[in-house]
């Protein structure tokens, strides 16, 4: 078991790490706000079905699952992808809602 992330901690290092991947050439969907991604996204890491994956997850898949979801320009709030644990790893899962999200962006 790892220690329980806090909400400034995941948010600072995945939106610093966006910032890096921008200056690389990532693109960010229009109107994607990833500080409201993020948010809804600690939410849902805290109140899983499963349980508090903060803590019952590594810190390393915990920051892999949101970066793959703000690279996607995806929202747990709109349902559009969920997290999913396997073992101590959680792993980001898109639902119909996202991957026609990530259809119609193409």
């Amino acid at each position: 078991m790892t220690t329980e992330l806090t909400q400034r901690q995941i948010t600072s290092s995945v939106a610093n790490r966006i910032e890096e991947m921008k200056g690389e050439g990532l693109l960010v969907a229009p109107n994607y706000s990833v500080s409201n991604a993020l948010s809804s996204a600690y939410y849902a890491l805290t109140n899983s079905n499963s349980g508090n994956l903060l803590g019952k997850c590594t810190q390393d898949s915990i920051y892999n699952a949101l970066l793959d979801m703000v690279t996607q320009g995806l929202s747990p709030a709109k349902t559009q992808c969920y997290f999913i644990p396997y073992g101590n790893k959680v792993k980001l899962m898109r639902s119909y809602f996202g991957t026609m999200k990530v259809v119609k962006q193409l």
